[in-house]
């Protein structure tokens, strides 16, 4: 699966070059194997073989819910919370915790329902205030640090909306290339279904139905979302690289805000990043989009005080 020979039980999965896809199709193989169907965030908890075998042969209940995923939990700074795009899950930020600095946690927020375990929810506000509630269980008062990509950063908007709304101070919200509701009809550009496309031949696997109906709820919510205004300031993080299917003329190239101006009522910081949409958080533009978002965490950080 991974082209490496030998593995030994003991070698990290992402060592390996293990990314989302890879995952998907070593818990599909799981499944038919072991007849159990593990949440994917059950990587990061179990990424040797050794320990995922373990996590196999454990009783159901000891695998990890899957919403709140640890990509570096070292460090006594405030930490960043990242919300993913469509599909929901952390993997997109495995590769940031590195240029942010290891003295800087950093946690995936995961939507509900990827585990199996509960239907996903249908609207943001709701995802947004399930999420808070895993939030606070790391971190029960702000200052609090957000950063969301695509869907996510709608999450991230309406979970900052909310804290503030609870005088829970908000110190950063970014924006990775997220657009905002209304903008000629859309709140986020097309995102690749890169697990349901690569793998139609395990179509049926239960794992796959998880993330394909995490996928459509949140399609279904971004769809309906209809924003408050958000008195703080945010940042975005715009693609440089524009899709060939998008005209040059349409609004969602002409606009440098991504429609975010009308909304965001403290002030919009903008900087531009390498890739497309569906490439600005690859391995090889992290570094530069790392760069500026460390930036950006330590220039917010020196404006607030430590947390209690």
């Amino acid at each position: 699966m991974l082209g490496i020979e030998p593995i030994s039980v003991t070698d990290n999965f992402f060592d390996l070059g293990g990314h989302s896809l890879l995952a998907v199709r070593l818990f599909v193989k799981i499944e038919r194997r072991f007849a159990r169907s593990l949440p994917l965030a059950s990587i990061f908890e179990a990424p040797t073989v050794e320990q995922l075998a373990a996590m196999i042969r454990a009783a159901p209940s000891s695998a990890t819910s899957g919403c709140l995923v640890v990509l570096q939990g070292e460090g006594k700074k405030p930490p960043l919370f990242c919300l993913p795009g469509l599909h929901g899950h952390a993997f997109r930020f495995r590769h940031f915790a590195r240029p942010l600095g290891g003295d800087q946690p950093v946690y995936g927020l995961q939507y509900p329902g990827l585990d199996g375990q509960r239907a996903p929810l249908t609207s943001v506000e709701d995802v947004a205030a399930e999420l808070i509630r895993h939030m606070r269980q790391v971190q029960p008062r702000g200052p609090y640090y957000l950063c969301g990509y695509s869907f996510g950063g709608l999450v991230a908007y309406e979970i900052s909306r909310q804290l503030t709304a609870r005088e829970q101070p908000v110190a950063m919200l970014a924006f990775f290339d997220t657009f905002a509701p209304g903008l000629d009809g859309k709140s986020t550009r097309s995102e690749r279904r890169v697990e349901r496309s690569d793998n139609r031949p395990d179509a049926g696997s239960p794992l796959l139905n998880w993330l394909e109906r995490v996928s459509m709820a949140n399609k279904q919510a971004a769809d309906c979302y209809l924003p408050q205004p958000y008195s703080g300031r945010a940042i975005l993080f715009r693609a440089a690289d524009t899709s060939d299917k998008t005209s040059e003329g349409s609004r969602e190239v002409v606009d440098p805000l991504n429609g975010w101006g009308e909304w965001v009522r403290g002030g919009l910081e903008v900087h531009l990043v390498p890739g497309d949409h569906n490439k600005i958080l690859n391995k090889r533009n992290i570094p530069v989009l790392g760069k500026k978002l460390r930036a950006c965490l330590r220039e917010a950080q020196s404006r607030q005080l430590p947390v209690p």
